[in-house]
C-alpha cells in the first residue's frame, strides 16, 4: 500500500523489500502490484540489490516489523524481541535519510491512514 501511494501521489519510484508471505494469495497480490509500474525486492539474497539501489540514489521501502532471526534484542511490550539493524546500518554507512511511515486501520470499515513521521538523519560518530 505504501509503495502505491508513493508512486501515484508523489510520483517517486519506490522499491519495497518484502519477505515472501506464507499466504499464496497475498504473494500473488504482491506480484500483481509489481506490474503497476511499481518495483519490489524479494528478501532472498536482496542486499546486493538494496545497495545498488542506494548507490543509484533510489527510494527504498522496508517493512521493519517482520520476524527477524538475526538482529538485536530489544524490549517490546515487556518482552524481549529481535529487531533488524539493517535500516540503521544502511543509513549510517551510505548517509541515507530515513523517512518513517506507518499505516493503521482508522475504523471498523477497514479504511487505512498513512502517516509520515519526521525524517531521521543518522550521523557517523567517527
Amino acid at each position: 500500500m505504501l509503495s502505491l501511494f508513493v508512486k501515484f501521489h508523489l510520483n517517486l519510484p519506490l522499491q519495497v523489500v518484502y519477505k515472501k508471505p506464507p499466504n499464496i494469495l497475498l504473494y500473488y497480490l504482491i506480484k500483481f502490484l509489481r506490474r503497476l509500474r511499481n518495483s519490489s525486492i524479494e528478501n532472498v539474497n536482496s542486499i546486493r540489490n538494496i545497495i545498488s539501489l542506494i548507490k543509484r540514489k533510489g527510494y527504498l521501502g522496508m517493512i521493519i516489523d517482520q520476524k527477524v532471526i538475526d538482529g538485536i534484542s530489544v524490549p517490546f511490550f515487556g518482552l524481549e524481541s529481535q529487531t533488524s539493524t539493517l535500516t540503521a546500518n544502511l543509513a549510517i554507512r551510505y548517509d541515507c535519510i530515513i523517512l518513517p511511515a506507518r499505516i493503521y486501520r482508522q475504523n471498523p470499515r477497514h479504511t487505512f491512514k498513512l502517516e509520515f513521521l519526521p525524517p531521521i538523519n543518522y550521523q557517523k560518530n567517527y
